[in-house]
């Protein structure tokens, strides 16, 4: 790389005493120049001496890869290899005993220049090896700190070869530094167009960094990274990555700061950035600067023209809006609070992200005759602003705002476009306004990341004035049928719709469709959900599973049509309640299921019958059964009253076991009846042992042991002697 050096002239007396600087060789300076130049050790001798080998393989017009070995525990070294034309013996030790020597000053093809990389190793290592290959003979150098802290190096074997000319160089690495070495041979390599054979290391592959390209053009790239790092631009230059510091640049104009802040990748020729002798930073002198901001301004030129070509096919200036901010914001050029950003669309320039506004007419009406009324132009149309907000168990829409036209004063509406704006349109007509609300306001419930934006009626001017947004009309909207949901953690999930802002979900009057399903009603107090609001007995999720799971067993409800609402008690007695259709659903269980029990009476009764029995006889089988078991067999085997009464204990487990499919049908209906207080009527309750036997039932698991078999036979006795 050929350095810049301004020329200088300088005039003095020729009686002034004057002397030239010198560099005093002692071992500090060496140090200096060795290992204080690099912040980053490690990086820096992996960085330099891989420049080196691409250096070689230039020279010697080599495209293929060059070779570096990172270190492992049966090879801790760590070396470079390239497969240039070698170096003779003199040029080997000219260029490692002199520090600022250099062979590549006079060309920019060439990455060096400073007489300074190849020394790198000094800055980890006291010693390192130098191989060359050159003119059939392999020399091995060894570069060394002697005794006094000054660099040397001696030619330590020399022998015929018939390998490819070029240079090696390899050192010792810790144990302890292995993994260093491949995650900074990782970052070094990372924009490398043509990547070294990387060999030793099998972890390498693991820590490999890679860029993903967002953009790119002639000779910048916008990368994506898998690997943390900053997101400033950086500069390439001679494969050698350095970040780009913006204030170091002096005043930039917002396009050069967009680009400067984001992590763009600008390719530079070898020689139009100043570097600093560590080659891990930029030097910011006057040509630098310039040529820093001359390729920002390229960049930011080509982004736009490529932004522009995107949004051309957008079919209005809204959606192009919409684009725009979008790709700029992938790209990280835009922000709602960053500077202004001007793209072209339909021939003509708009700033992206600015609101559009249209402003509702103060004109007056006029009669018949021509003359003014007290009603504006735009009295009619009306505009109103729905959402949704995304709270737990929430069905609230929240009205945002109305605007409609005003004689006081002016009325503005403005909005930026993005894509979570959604205008609906009612082209039904005044007599359909009522429906066309409601389905707009079923539209935002189904879209809860959407803001809706319902106009009353169909304007033109008003979505010319906004970049004419596409918009959705009423008549493409159908309008369902709201029905209970199915959840199972609390009673509010079982509702879909409730009313004046209760906690689980709300719904609106005009919301409400006579399409022939039932609207049944529950009562809500402070978040609490009751059966009636006469006795005002709280219903739980179970209470209120058991009874909707049985209407549905039945076939009173139908979940596509009919709906489950929470009403609080203020409201039941609204003239609007008493005509909208409700019944309340405690009310209509009880009437349904209990003629459902009288038409399969003699069904049901059986299967409580065997319910009850094998509830009983279950519980008191495995006790009776587990005493004997315990108990010395030979002893009671003659005991036929026990034996008999383990038998039927039994008899009674199995026929309820033989009977699960009928048990299954009822359960449902069961545990409502349950929950409803509905008996069949005139049923005989079944006999089970605790009937014969009633202090069965006091006895608890515990009791029936070996040491109580005579207490509980002679109860049993006596009961049978006195019956």
């Amino acid at each position: 790389m050929i350095l810049n050096q301004p020329i200088r002239t300088f005039e003095s007396n020729a009686e002034n005493v004057s002397k030239e600087f010198t560099i005093k060789t002692t071992a500090k300076a060496f140090k200096i120049l060795s290992g204080g130049l690099y912040s980053d050790k490690i990086k820096a001798i992996i960085r330099e001496l891989s420049c080196n080998a691409i250096d070689a393989h230039t020279e010697a017009g080599n495209k293929k890869p060059f070779t570096v070995h990172l270190p492992n525990e049966l090879e801790p070294w760590f070396a470079v290899q390239d497969y240039g034309i070698g170096l003779s013996e003199e040029d080997i030790l000219n260029l490692y005993s002199t520090y600022f020597e250099s062979t590549k000053t006079g060309s920019n093809d060439q990455i060096g220049a400073l007489g300074l990389g190849s020394k790198s190793p000094f800055s980890y290592t006291d010693s390192f090896n130098v191989t060359s290959i050159f003119g059939e003979e392999k020399k091995i150098y060894t570069a060394y700190i002697d005794k006094n802290g000054t660099p040397s190096i001696v030619k330590v074997h020399t022998e015929e070869s018939e390998g490819h000319n070029g240079i090696e160089v390899k050192f010792p690495v810790a144990e302890g530094d292995f993994n260093s070495f491949v995650q900074k041979a990782a970052a070094v390599f990372r924009i490398y167009k043509t990547k070294p054979n990387i060999v030793g290391s099998t972890s390498y592959k693991r820590h490999e960094q890679t860029l993903t390209t967002i953009l790119k053009g002639r000779g910048w790239a916008l990368n994506k990274t898998d690997f943390y790092t900053n997101t400033a631009a950086c500069a390439i230059q001679g494969n050698i990555e350095y970040p780009i510091d913006k204030n170091q640049l002096g005043k930039l104009t917002n396009e050069e700061s967009a680009i400067l802040t984001n992590k763009f990748y600008i390719d530079f020729n070898i020689g139009d950035l100043d570097i600093a002798a560590s080659r891990e930073s930029l030097g910011y002198d006057e040509d630098t600067v310039r040529n820093i901001k001359t390729a920002t301004n390229k960049i930011y030129k080509s982004v736009m023209r490529k932004v522009n070509k995107e949004i051309k096919a957008a079919p209005s200036l809204w959606e192009a809006n919409i684009k725009a901010t979008e790709l700029l914001s992938e790209l990280k050029l835009y922000s709602s609070y960053g500077h202004n950003v001007t793209c072209r669309w339909g021939g003509k320039e708009f700033e992206v992200g600015r609101q559009f506004s249209y402003t509702f007419s103060r004109e007056s009406m006029k009669d018949k005759s021509g003359f003014k009324i007290s009603k504006v132009e735009d009295s009619t149309l009306q505009l109103t602003i729905l959402h949704k907000p995304r709270r737990y168990r929430s069905n609230t829409i929240k009205k945002i705002a109305t605007y409609e036209a005003s004689l006081n004063y002016n009325v503005t509406f403005s909005i930026t476009p993005v894509n979570t704006c959604v205008f609906i349109v009612n082209n039904e007509g005044k007599d359909g306004l009522k429906k066309a609300m409601r389905k707009a306001r079923q539209y935002v419930r189904n879209n809860t990341d959407k803001i809706i934006h319902f106009l009353n009626e169909e304007r033109e001017e008003f979505f010319d004035a906004l970049g004419n947004p596409t918009y959705i009309n009423t008549s493409d909207l159908k309008l369902e049928t709201y029905s209970y949901s199915r959840g199972s953690s609390n009673v509010e999930n079982y509702f879909n719709l409730s009313i004046d802002g209760y906690k689980s979900n709300s719904f609106s009057y005009d919301e409400l469709e006579d399409n022939g399903g039932k609207k049944l009603y529950v009562v809500a107090i402070r978040e609490k959900l009751y059966k009636n609001n006469t006795t005002r007995v709280e219903t739980d999720t179970y209470d209120f599973r058991d009874v909707t799971s049985a209407l549905r067993k039945i076939g009173a409800i139908n979940k596509k049509k009919d709906g489950i609402y929470a009403i609080k008690p203020g409201e039941l007695k609204t003239k609007r309640f008493a005509t909208a259709g409700f019944i309340n659903l405690y009310d209509f269980a009880y009437e349904k299921i209990k003629a459902y029990v009288e038409k399969n009476k003699q069904e049901i009764e059986d299967v409580i019958t065997i319910k009850e029995e094998a509830k009983i006889s279950k519980n008191l089988n495995y006790r009776i059964r587990e005493m004997m078991d315990k108990a010395d067999r030979s002893k009671y085997s003659s005991d036929s009253k026990f034996i008999a009464i383990a038998q039927s204990l039994k008899d009674s487990v199995q026929k309820h076991s033989d009977n699960r499919d009928r048990i299954n049908k009822y359960e449902v209906i069961l545990n409502a009846m349950n929950r409803l207080n509905i008996t069949v009527a005139d049923r005989h309750k079944s006999i089970g042992l605790e009937d014969f036997y009633p202090m069965f039932k006091f006895l608890s698991s515990w009791d029936w042991d070996v040491k109580n078999y005579d207490r509980i036979k002679a109860y049993i006795d006596m009961v049978d002697t006195n019956k």
